[in-house]
């Protein structure tokens, strides 16, 4: 049935009872209904930007934890410690995106978890995100010690947030991908398209309104044949046709449900120098927030984060410490270990 904007009639008869329906178009200014595809997995936000001590990354030493004039291993860019290795130990706990085996590490905790896909934070080619992507592709995902064969990544496609970038350069970044890391069965796709994350929040700052941004990477997905999936704005459902699905970035919130799109989870949110924006280690609170992730309808269920530790949002092993920028750091809480990832394993992977 064609639809130009006018009421269009449609015949139907039931029993020889002739009933006649209306109904309206809708128009790209009213939206039209979009179903994602009906696959329902589990997937972390993951944040591969930091470098570590002087033996471990001696080109990038303490990359990321070193802002805001911070110093490691005496003061770091957050009010935890990840806790890699056993006791508090910031020189080395405190570990490069680059080293394979923090990543193995973590990847046999996500197995344990029961998490599905990663959402790899990604700022372009040659990037040092793109280079820790690189790794976890080229040397880490292929090891035969590799503990998750199952494992996917994606990227989630940040620039867009805080600049206009053109569609030309975004053509060229999604190429990029696809040549480099989306012929891997270790890249996370869907019916066959390669799934790309986009933190599309510079609606509205940079010259473009949302829906325009939208549009550009609507564009961009029918060019290059990715599953697209852009962050929300405010009146998002109208232009639903826009993306293929779509999720909310916002772990100052304990949970939260996009239609049958996606949702999300949060550990809590505390940022170096601030109070906190959603209080953390509320086990309670947490585990029946994951009961409510379980039991939703939505194509991506999806935690807020594993490891963005400046906003302390991560769910791996950390421990929280005293932040004195004047005297350095000490402990201030034992660390809680595997806690969170042992609550989503009891509702996503109870089997072990």
């Amino acid at each position: 049935m064609k639809t130009m904007g006018n009421i269009a009639i449609v015949v139907i008869s039931i029993l020889g009872i002739t009933i006649l329906l209306a109904s309206w178009l809708i128009s790209p200014t009213m939206g039209l209904v979009t179903t994602p595809s009906p696959t329902s997995s589990l997937g972390v936000f993951y944040y591969s930007w930091g470098g570590g001590n002087t033996e471990i990354s001696p080109t990038d030493t303490w990359r990321y934890w070193s802002d805001d004039g911070h110093n490691p291993p005496n003061t770091w860019a957050s009010n935890y410690l990840p806790d890699y290795v056993p006791g508090f130990n910031p020189y080395v706990d405190l570990y490069s995106a680059k080293d394979t085996n923090a990543i193995k590490w973590q990847l046999g905790l996500m197995k344990r978890a029961g998490i599905d896909f990663v959402i790899s934070s990604w700022w372009g080619q040659n990037h040092y995100t793109d280079q820790t992507l690189d790794i976890i592709f080229d040397q880490v995902l292929v090891d035969s010690n590799n503990s998750d064969k199952d494992i996917k990544f994606a990227i989630y496609y940040e620039k867009e947030g805080f600049a206009n970038i053109p569609k030309s350069e975004i053509v060229s970044d999604i190429d990029y991908i696809k040549n480099k890391y989306a012929s891997s069965p270790y890249y996370y796709k869907i019916d066959g398209r390669p799934v790309v994350f986009v933190y599309n929040t510079a609606g509205g700052l940079y010259g473009e309104t949302n829906v325009q941004e939208a549009q550009k990477w609507k564009d961009v997905r029918d060019e290059t044949g990715i599953y697209l999936v852009l962050k929300v704005f405010t009146g998002y459902k109208n232009y639903s046709y826009l993306s293929d699905s779509w999720h909310q970035y916002a772990p100052a919130i304990d949970y939260d449900v996009q239609g049958n799109y996606s949702a999300f989870v949060s550990p809590g949110f505390h940022k170096w120098h601030e109070q906190p924006r959603l209080a953390r280690e509320d086990f309670v609170r947490f585990e029946n927030d994951i009961k409510d992730l379980k039991d939703a309808n939505v194509q991506f269920k999806l935690i807020q984060t594993w490891n963005e530790w400046g906003e302390g949002t991560g769910i791996e092993p950390a421990q929280k410490i005293n932040h004195d920028d004047v005297n350095g750091f000490s402990e201030l809480e034992p660390s809680y270990g595997t806690r969170y990832i042992d609550i989503i394993a009891k509702y996503f992977n109870p089997d072990g």
